[in-house]
């Protein structure tokens, strides 16, 4: 990624921004765990203008995406100072799933479970969009 930002400006003189979406707090070089890198300042594999995130808060059992929305943009954000967006956001749904109350853990509700009920992708999206709002992002 960090010669592919290089080349972008390279060839694009017109000043547009390099972005990219990322959904981890580290970096690897070709899939090699020991090449993890958390240090956004400098690191080699994060390296364009802006960045934009993929988050699943509360959905995937991992540190990513433990917590509230707040939680997690409050985390991305101290790892990294530049302009950042959102590029992709989520939970599981299937149009063919249904439930009145859906609740994470219940009926195998889970990001790796077989039931994805619609109203549950609604609910943690309304919720999203309530704090969206409330903090003058929408």
């Amino acid at each position: 990624m960090f010669n592919l930002d290089g080349l972008a400006h390279t060839l694009d003189t017109t000043e547009r921004y390099t972005t990219q979406a990322v959904n981890r707090d580290y970096s690897m070089n070709n899939n090699d765990p020991d090449s993890v890198n958390k240090n956004f300042e400098n690191n080699i594999g994060w390296k364009s203008d802006t960045v934009a995130w993929n988050i699943y808060p509360g959905w995937y059992p991992d540190a990513n995406f433990y917590g509230t929305f707040d939680d997690v943009m409050k985390r991305k954000t101290a790892l990294d100072s530049r302009s950042m967006g959102i590029s992709e956001y989520g939970w599981g749904a299937n149009v063919n799933q249904h439930e009145a109350n859906p609740e994470l853990g219940k009926n195998d509700l889970t990001s790796g479970g077989k039931w994805h009920p619609e109203e549950y992708q609604n609910k943690r999206n309304t919720l999203l969009t309530a704090t969206l709002r409330q903090d003058g992002l929408l």
